[in-house]
């Protein structure tokens, strides 16, 4: 059970960068709007209900207008949150349906994802919750993409913050793993591994270069500095486990 469980959250961290990717159904690779679409919305912003955010190129939803509430795959937008199937996270981007739990008739029509890294871990469950510096449910510099860390260079000193919370079933049982990720501050430093304050403070273990899991279920450490590391902005999201 336990070699399982470690098979399997190693998996997910290593894939969950795909959310920051510009592959990611809430990322940009090229604007969506036109002269004339953002002449026919002239405010200070564009949100998900105006009906002219559109899923991006190679999404299976593409050209498709985003919607407030929650899609065939389980995001929602416009409530930054995602729940449902864990591959479902990645397959749309991908240009691939939603699994619907069907795993021969969905082989069937979709021989090639038996090969996907996130395959074998189809069946558990993915509840993400995120910030709006994370992903907005806005687009404000008009490039007809949801906006990620708005107002900043990247994502570092943004206050982006994601909790994912993974729950499976195996003969072992239930199984659950939980985590709260946060961009690093401007002025930490990273050893490549680790995530430190100015004044030597351990503010967690580093992933995906710019950020600091700061919390982890089964895991003993909690960043002294949980949960804003100096730098969160709004209320911290509570899942009860």
């Amino acid at each position: 059970m336990k070699k399982m469980s470690t098979i399997l959250i190693i998996t997910i961290l290593a894939g969950m960068w795909l959310m920051g990717c510009e592959k990611s159904p809430m990322g940009p690779d090229a604007s969506s709007l036109s002269q004339s679409d953002i002449a026919k919305k002239p405010v200070k912003f564009i949100k998900i209900n105006d009906g002219i955010l559109l899923y991006p190129a190679g999404h299976s939803l593409q050209d498709q207008p985003l919607k407030t509430g929650v899609d065939i795959f389980g995001y929602n937008f416009q409530g930054k949150n995602f729940n449902g199937f864990f591959i479902n996270a990645y397959l749309g981007a991908e240009g691939y349906p939603p699994y619907d739990g069907n795993d021969q008739a969905y082989l069937e029509q979709n021989p090639e994802v038996a090969l996907h890294w996130a395959w074998p871990f189809k069946d558990a469950i993915l509840e993400m919750h995120w910030n709006d510096s994370w992903l907005s449910n806005k687009d404000k510099n008009l490039d007809g993409f949801l906006d990620r860390h708005y107002n900043y260079f990247s994502y570092l000193g943004s206050g982006a913050q994601l909790t994912n919370l993974i729950t499976w079933s195996d003969d072992w049982g239930d199984h659950s793993y939980y985590a709260v990720i946060q961009a690093a501050p401007l002025t930490a430093v990273s050893n490549g591994f680790e995530w430190f304050n100015e004044d030597g403070t351990n503010l967690g273990r580093a992933i995906w270069e710019s950020f600091i899991i700061v919390e982890e279920a089964g895991d003993p450490f909690i960043s002294p500095a949980a949960p804003g590391v100096g730098v969160w902005i709004g209320s911290p999201v509570s899942i009860i486990m």
